[in-house]
């Protein structure tokens, strides 16, 4: 089955349904490439001995390393035929601690036409979260998604 078979179009979500990810445990490597990538060098990141007197107690991972992510996490269902990525909010409610296991939540929360027959806008509300079943991240994102041909 190719690419363009096994993808969920605007017509095929509705709002208030929820896709669950597969988790993934952040790891030291992850946080230093991060680090390498971004260009953020901060401390709380990447000195243990300073992330012990940070807010977290701890050496933590970047919070948009989580969000970054989670848009990757694969989900046990075909994938958002997406167009185009068109922003999003976070909030950053607890720390990307180094060791957790994370997946994400991701529910329709809003479905609107355009003036294109071959794309819908969607929200979807993100939620991160950890181990504990403690949401870290929320926030919404909105995507341009591919309807069906006619």
């Amino acid at each position: 089955m190719g690419y363009e078979e096994n993808r969920l179009y605007y017509e095929d979500l509705e709002v208030g349904q929820n896709f669950l990810t597969d988790s993934r445990v952040i790891t030291g490597a992850d946080v230093q490439m991060f680090a390498a990538v971004s260009g953020d060098f901060r401390p709380q990141h990447l000195n243990e001995t300073y992330g012990k007197s940070s807010p977290a107690g701890e050496r933590t991972g970047h919070d948009l390393l989580g969000v970054a992510i989670a848009s990757g996490l694969r989900r046990p269902i075909a994938p958002i035929a997406t167009m185009a990525f068109m922003g999003f909010n976070m909030e950053f409610r607890e720390p990307l601690r180094i060791g957790d296991t994370i997946h994400s939540r991701q529910t329709v929360v809003e479905k609107r036409e355009t003036k294109k027959d071959d794309r819908g806008i969607v929200r979807f509300r993100r939620e991160l979260i950890n181990q504990d079943g403690q949401v870290i991240q929320t926030g919404d994102a909105l995507l341009m998604v591919h309807r069906k041909k006619k």
